[in-house]
């Protein structure tokens, strides 16, 4: 792993349960076999049948991202455009509705220095 945006899929046996709130927590070992752990918590919302059919209609994986974003399935929307950005790096506006999303989410984290982190993300979509 390196900075900027880690994803993992959750396993078919999971199962989740709609409306259901579930913990996750992920542990990896740094450079100097350290454990690092994220955790955070999710709520599985699957998507209503309006959704569903513009999934259906959209042609590329940046238009199905714009259309989770605008749903409010913002996991589902920053996966799509880092997804359509790893395709096309150049895609200033898709950087952009990514990256508005990111800063919306990381708003109340004092901790986090945003632009370094967009700095370096943004750093990591072009390679």
């Amino acid at each position: 792993m390196s900075s900027g945006l880690s994803s993992f899929k959750i396993p078919i046996a999971a199962s989740l349960q709609p409306s259901k709130t579930y913990r996750w927590q992920i542990t990896v070992k740094d450079k100097r076999a350290k454990e690092v752990t994220a955790s955070g918590w999710i709520v599985y919302t699957p998507p209503d049948e309006k959704l569903q059919k513009s999934l259906k209609l959209a042609l590329t994986i940046r238009d199905r991202a714009k259309i989770y974003a605008e749903s409010g399935y913002w996991f589902e929307a920053i996966d799509g455009y880092t997804r359509w950005l790893n395709f096309k790096p150049e895609d200033l506006q898709a950087r952009t509705a990514r990256n508005e999303i990111l800063k919306t989410g990381f708003a109340s984290n004092q901790s986090l220095n945003f632009d370094v982190f967009i700095s370096v993300l943004n750093t990591d979509t072009k390679k």
